[in-house]
């Protein structure tokens, strides 16, 4: 059954507003693999980095959003562990999610233009593609933004569903272990466009314990 839902006010068809959104997507993330496969991967979680997510939305901090980073890409969970606690004179403090794709995902993480268009990593301007091991299997999937092959910097996503057409594109680095409830406030100020209705901001980050 085709389900209608309501968006300021007017019935909108929700097959029309899936292709209209995959258009939007596919202009702010680079072309996508479509494949319809989907793969599942282990991850041993044995030692696993913990980093978290302070978010506010009108500058009221709505809670924290924690990530365990996976084992397999070394140099990828790195880079954004250091750009949580900022030891390599950069960080994601103050920057704010420029995309927010109601249903889909977020996407923020640009520390130096915080529209977009940006982003630096702890080791350049960019860096390699580590591998595709890890898949875009369920929500909560954190991974790499990048506009080429091998064009990572500090721009990332957050998936709010299993997104399996981006496996082998984008860099799966870690998933939310805990703040969906975050996640479910941050998607209601989400747009058709992509463009959030209000700043939504990190206002801090760093490591944890938590789980």
């Amino acid at each position: 059954m085709i389900s209608d839902y309501v968006n300021n006010g007017q019935l909108i068809n929700r097959n029309e507003f899936d292709k209209g959104l995959s258009q939007k997507m596919r202009e702010v993330l680079p072309p996508m693999l479509m494949k319809h496969d989907l793969l599942l991967s282990s991850n041993n979680f044995a030692s696993h980095t913990c980093v978290y997510f302070d978010f506010s939305i009108k500058h009221k901090v709505i809670g924290r959003m924690v990530f365990k980073l996976y084992n397999n890409v070394p140099q990828t969970t790195e880079n954004f562990r250091s750009l949580c606690v900022g030891d390599k004179h950069l960080c994601y403090v103050g920057s704010k999610l420029t995309h927010v794709f109601p249903q889909y995902l977020i996407r923020g993480g640009d520390i130096t233009n915080f529209d977009g268009s940006g982003g630096e990593c702890i080791y350049g301007k960019t860096f390699a593609d580590e591998n595709f091991n890890n898949k875009h299997s369920k929500p909560g999937t954190l991974s790499m933004t990048n506009f080429d092959p091998n064009t990572n910097n500090s721009q990332f996503f957050i998936t709010y569903i299993g997104l399996p057409f981006f496996d082998d594109t984008y860099v799966v680095l870690g998933e939310i272990s805990s703040g969906m409830d975050v996640m479910h406030a941050i998607m209601n100020q989400g747009s058709v466009t992509g463009r959030p209705k209000t700043d939504i901001m990190i206002v801090e980050c760093g490591t944890t314990n938590e789980n």
